[in-house]
């Protein structure tokens, strides 16, 4: 399996905690349009990344973890945590902080709308990217 993950050129990563036998580890999930990979490691780091993904230069859709910024050939930002941040941003009380939250998650959704409707091969990777990355939650 992360053999032909390895043949994608668009790859979702995330990694959220998971709790086994009184334990914290990371439930690392790689995704790409034709399969899924999790992983249960007992580390969040960047060895732990450049471990997961090897020598894989595609483009990585992830959130804003700080191991990802650094990735150098193609990163895009997913869109679950674009528009979570736009809308927190939207719901300061401060009120420019509210009307430029507003104004990003107008252009999130303008965005995505745009990927989706416009009959473009990137539609479904957009659909895709935004049913993944949202938290799971038990």
């Amino acid at each position: 399996m992360r053999q032909s993950q390895t043949l994608e050129s668009n790859k979702s990563l995330d990694e959220t905690p998971w709790y086994g036998q009184n334990m914290l580890q990371w439930l690392w999930t790689m995704a790409t349009d034709t399969v899924t990979l999790y992983v249960v490691h007992p580390h969040r780091s960047k060895d732990t990344l450049g471990d997961l993904i090897d020598d894989w230069q595609g483009m990585l859709v992830s959130e804003g973890y700080g191991v990802y910024q650094n990735w150098v050939p193609h990163r895009q930002t997913c869109w679950a945590h674009l528009i979570r941040t736009a809308r927190g941003l939207s719901e300061q009380r401060a009120p420019e902080l509210a009307a430029c939250g507003a104004w990003a998650l107008r252009a999130c959704f303008a965005s995505v709308a745009v990927g989706v409707n416009c009959g473009s091969p990137l539609a479904p990777n957009h659909r895709a990217q935004i049913v993944t990355f949202h938290p799971i939650s038990w």
